[in-house]
């Protein structure tokens, strides 16, 4: 047993106050009674708990069903038939669907967590394309790591969409006083879709995008720190997707010069 406030266990002391307040038991049996029940309360402050152990384990399986999986992801009977392991009979499979435009697997592997209990044993099985629309799964998937919880991943085709950058890559070190290089990397891009690279005070560069999916920019910074982009992907019908990070931009080169 454990107690989440074992600090209540302090008010032990007030149990004989039961005796005298608010006025002196009329017997020996009533007085015990009041004892008996202030423990109890007491007690109950502390919030003793006693952790059980999930023998059997869970799985977690996050189905991505979003706008931007090529097909539906199948049954649960179907699914197991595929899985890359056998799935014992006392194991229990709990499933999470992601469904609509929006795929935010940070979220489903923050709920995949909280359904394994603390002192159990599971696993997670991530059913996806990866087209993750929330930027917070890097730290589930540490927390999952920490407390040694496996992910398994199941890839799916992603359904041909617009054109939409995936990565914002420096090439190099970014320095005030010299150019900048950054490759901007699309996904489904099109031979004469356009990038831009937009900066707090509007565009640092703009490229057509070459045959590899990637747009080279070039761009001088004025200032050192952080520096919030934005790439932008415009496609021949006029649609424009978005990637936003930020980029460190180091102090310029001090050289002294001795002539």
């Amino acid at each position: 047993m454990i107690l989440v406030h074992p600090w209540a266990l302090l008010l032990l002391v007030l149990v004989p106050l039961a005796w005298f307040l608010p006025r002196r038991p009329r017997d020996l049996g009533e007085g015990l009674l009041r004892s008996l029940l202030l423990g109890l309360l007491i007690l109950a402050l502390a919030r003793p708990l006693v952790p059980t152990r999930d023998e059997g384990g869970r799985l977690v399986w996050i189905a991505d069903r979003s706008a931007s999986v090529e097909a539906p992801a199948p049954s649960p009977a179907a699914q197991a038939e595929a899985l890359p392991f056998t799935l014992a009979p006392h194991v229990r499979l709990a499933r999470i669907d992601l469904e609509g435009e929006a795929t935010p697997l940070g979220a489903a592997l923050q709920r995949a967590a909280a359904s394994i209990p603390p002192e159990g044993r599971g696993a997670v099985l991530l059913d996806s394309d990866g087209l993750s629309t929330d930027r917070d799964w890097a730290r589930a998937t540490q927390a999952l790591a920490q407390r040694g919880i496996p992910v398994h991943i199941l890839p799916r085709r992603a359904r041909p969409g617009p054109p939409r950058p995936a990565a914002i890559e420096p090439r190099g070190e970014l320095r005030v006083g010299r150019p900048a290089r950054v490759v901007v990397r699309v996904r489904d891009g099109e031979a004469d879709c356009r990038v831009r690279l937009i900066g707090p005070e509007g565009v640092l560069a703009e490229a057509p995008l070459e045959e590899e999916g990637r747009a080279l920019l070039e761009f001088e910074p004025d200032r050192p720190g952080w520096l919030a982009v934005t790439a932008e992907v415009e496609g021949r019908d006029g649609a424009i997707e978005r990637l936003e990070v930020s980029l460190a931009v180091q102090d310029p080169l001090r050289v002294l010069y001795l002539g």
